[in-house]
């Protein structure tokens, strides 16, 4: 099991890309191990901050740290797939006034705000139905700006099949 869970972390680690930038980004992501833990009668969440692997059955939080290392930075797209391992079960950073974040269910060919939808036919008839988010294969960020030494953190829940 261990060496699946090592080609998973190689894989998350170059899941993250920009796009429509010539600034000096910097990008970093980890992983913190996501645990269910009882504690006097009560459930409580332990978060394990960045653990090198996963196995199945694990829930996790992908986290992307956005770095803008020089001027300030405009129109800034950052894309974190859902590891191939993993699905995807929400807990992404919400949209805000400086950032809007979409989603995709089709490995990133295409992108829209959530709930997605897809047009299905059922005994003829063509329906929109909402696509389920542990079919979500990807997550992006639009950024308007970025200022010069700031940084922004973006992450989602997954957990590994």
């Amino acid at each position: 099991m261990r060496p699946a869970a090592l080609i998973f972390a190689t894989f998350i680690l170059t899941g993250a890309t920009l796009a429509q930038t010539a600034q000096p980004i910097t990008l970093t992501l980890t992983r913190d191990l996501v645990r269910t833990v009882t504690q006097n009668g009560k459930s409580t969440e332990q978060i394990t901050a960045n653990v090198k692997s996963v196995l199945p059955g694990d829930t996790f939080i992908e986290n992307l740290t956005v770095r803008n290392t020089t001027t300030k930075a405009r129109n800034l797209t950052v894309r974190l797939p859902v590891p191939k391992a993993a699905q995807y079960i929400g807990n992404a950073t919400p949209s805000s006034n400086r950032w809007q974040v979409q989603f995709s269910a089709d490995g990133g060919k295409t992108f829209a705000a959530a709930p997605l939808k897809q047009t299905i036919i059922d005994n003829g008839i063509k329906k929109e139905v909402v696509v389920p988010i542990n079919k979500y294969t990807d997550a992006r960020w639009i950024i308007t700006g970025l200022k010069p030494d700031e940084s922004l953190k973006f992450n989602f829940r997954a957990q590994v099949k």
